[in-house]
């Protein structure tokens, strides 16, 4: 991702988190983008130069346009390296073209040459069409995390 690309990137997916944490049910949305703000500054706090953090641009070929984005990190924390994705998105005009499928698998190509001996991520459980393509390319639920809202 350039930086020219970079603030707005930001700012959308501040935005977007913290919508994706409402409509999940897990914020309330009173602070939510502040939260959400806050989660981002501390996982990406130099931004694009973040160490071991990867921001990319999808195209829709190989000479563009930009249809959407990626953040990738490798992480070293627990014996052989990992990779994470933190937040994949295709514009809604270009999603269901393949674009995604081709973008999860060249960042998994990215993520091994990295070292990386598996990758994760997180879906919200209202979002079933992401959940489909991700079991398609043979990702795994590791865990559940389960809510129930009182009174």
């Amino acid at each position: 991702m350039g930086r020219d690309r970079y603030a707005a990137y930001e700012e959308a997916a501040i935005t977007g988190y913290a919508h994706d944490n409402i409509a999940a049910g897990r914020w309330d949305r009173t602070g939510a983008v502040e939260r959400a703000r806050a989660d981002f500054e501390f996982l990406l706090p130099h931004g694009l130069d973040t160490p071991d953090n990867f921001l990319f641009e999808i195209l829709a070929g190989e000479d563009g346009p930009v249809i959407g984005f990626a953040w990738l990190a490798i992480e070293r924390k627990y014996g052989p390296a990992s990779a994470y994705l933190y937040d994949i998105g295709i514009d809604a005009a270009h999603r269901r073209k393949g674009h995604g499928m081709r973008a999860l698998r060249a960042l998994e190509d990215f993520a091994a040459g990295a070292g990386a001996t598996s990758i994760g991520l997180n879906v919200f459980a209202n979002n079933g069409e992401a959940q489909a393509l991700y079991q398609k390319l043979g990702y795994a639920p590791t865990n559940f995390n389960l809510r129930k809202r009182l009174r």
